[in-house]
């Protein structure tokens, strides 16, 4: 899953500013249902998508906040990672 920039995140912060926190981590969401059409889903595509991960529907926006969460808690052992949520999707 490329997100681009987004994936570069963490070593960029520790590039450039090294000493502005020990915790450099981000997460990246796959296919997520947001409503953005008033309530209209996209039909047939939106099946297919919530088909792929072993989950079999699409993450929605609490899924994301968890790992959001996760990341943003005490953990220290846990730094300069990229986690992805897509609910097994590869």
């Amino acid at each position: 899953m490329a997100h681009g920039p987004a994936d570069r995140w963490p070593r960029t912060v520790h590039l450039f500013a090294p000493s502005a926190s020990p915790r450099r981590r981000s997460a990246q969401a796959a296919h997520q249902v947001v409503d953005k059409r008033g309530g209209e889903l996209l039909g047939e595509w939106l099946v297919r998508i919530a088909a792929e991960p072993p989950l079999e529907r699409i993450g929605t926006p609490d899924d994301i906040a968890e790992l959001v969460v996760f990341l943003a808690g005490p953990g220290r052992w846990v730094n300069g990672q990229v986690l992805y949520a897509n609910g097994g999707a590869v």
